[in-house]
């Protein structure tokens, strides 16, 4: 079975979209989401609606929780609380129905999904380091634990670290579990600026990282005149 997956869309609508012409050539058989489809960009609405009909399973993240008032937006960073306040009055009743549904966590074809960590999901702790790594493998019994939150690609391993690159491919060993991080579609953060998604295949047991260009400057006019704060347009041309 060829899974595809994504996370932290962030109502980046041209990412999201660059994203899913990549997905359709390579012809899943499988899409999941981790969560964080909204927050931060222009396109909530439309975001929503991409992931609803295309996604088979999708999780919750953050920035839902503070848009339906589960997290306190208190907890946010000025320009996250300010994204989330506006998404919340432009998001609609339908869209609003929908997230309030997902789940923080799921275990599908024997894989922990989950948008922040295995410990304490609700708490949106986050998994930098190998040492923040090494308590949430005493969480999981299952092979691979698949996460977003950072917005940085990344995987662990209960025996060392590989950091991917754009194409880097990953063959998971038995009997060894694995914490994977595929990057942001709508946010990157590990200064390369194109989204980001993964890909698996568990007949070949193979992994791997999926880079995909698309037009930064139309997001970055869009969020500029809805009036959200210009840092969240300036930092998606740095990947920051």
């Amino acid at each position: 079975m060829r899974l595809i997956i994504i996370s932290d869309i962030h109502a980046n609508l041209e990412a999201l979209e660059a994203t899913f012409r990549r997905i359709d050539e390579i012809n899943p058989d499988k899409i999941l989401c981790l969560g964080d489809i909204i927050g931060y960009g222009p396109n909530p609405n439309e975001c929503v609606k991409i992931v609803k009909n295309k996604v088979d399973i999708s999780l919750s993240g953050n920035h839902e929780y503070g848009v339906l008032g589960r997290t306190e937006l208190q907890s946010f960073n000025k320009n996250a609380r300010i994204a989330c306040e506006w998404t919340k009055k432009v998001l609609s009743d339908e869209n609003l129905a929908y997230i309030k549904n997902l789940p923080v966590s799921v275990v599908d074809e024997d894989i922990l999904l989950v948008h922040s960590t295995p410990i304490n999901p609700e708490r949106w702790d986050y998994i930098f380091t190998a040492r923040d790594a090494l308590y949430q493998f005493m969480e999981f019994s299952e092979p691979l634990c698949l996460v977003g939150h950072t917005h940085v690609p990344v995987c662990f391993g209960e025996r060392g670290t590989c950091v991917f690159t754009d194409g880097g491919l990953l063959f998971p060993k038995e009997g060894t579990k694995y914490i994977i991080n595929f990057g942001s579609v709508g946010q990157p953060r590990d200064y390369d600026p194109r989204a980001s998604f993964g890909v698996i295949d568990t007949e070949e047991r193979k992994i791997q990282l999926v880079r995909v260009a698309y037009d930064i400057e139309k997001v970055q006019r869009k969020i500029i005149d809805h009036g959200l704060p210009l840092f969240l347009a300036e930092r998606l041309g740095t990947g920051t």
